[in-house]
């Protein structure tokens, strides 16, 4: 490829060398080697403002990153929360539901009491009337 373009700069160089004068041939060489420059120059701004860009591309890709993780952080906390609310509302049904069978369970041990005259051997061996009021008012109280 480059033997190439070699050989055809050689040819048309004898070409013009051959029938062009001095002076147009050193004016032609300078245009294009400012050709040549400029567009090198051109290339390197370029390439120079390609670079630029690349690295404020790359900064505000960190940046995003960075955002994305923030939010991932703060999802792993809501999550976590979230779970937390859940076990704690499991936890009160179940003490709710426990709460629940044992009203059922006071409230059928009340009903199928059934109050009878105490006797004469009951009165003196179980405990005061008074202590017995507070005892019932206690056990009767609303849950």
């Amino acid at each position: 490829m480059i033997s190439t373009v070699i050989n055809i700069f050689s040819t048309v160089f004898s070409t013009i060398k051959a029938n062009w004068p001095p002076y147009l041939i050193i004016a032609v060489m300078g245009l294009v080697i400012l050709g040549a420059i400029w567009r090198i120059d051109h290339l390197s701004g370029a390439l120079a403002l390609e670079e630029s860009r690349h690295e404020a591309a790359k900064d505000s890709l960190a940046r995003e990153v960075e955002k994305g993780m923030g939010w991932k952080a703060s999802y792993e906390k809501v999550v976590m929360a979230a779970e937390a609310h859940k076990e704690a509302t499991e936890a009160c049904l179940v003490r709710e539901m426990e709460a629940q069978k044992a009203r059922e369970e006071r409230t059928a041990i009340l009903q199928a009491t059934q109050p009878r005259p105490r006797t004469k051997q009951e009165q003196q061996q179980v405990v005061n009337d008074e202590i017995r009021a507070r005892a019932a008012d206690r056990l009767n109280r609303t849950w």
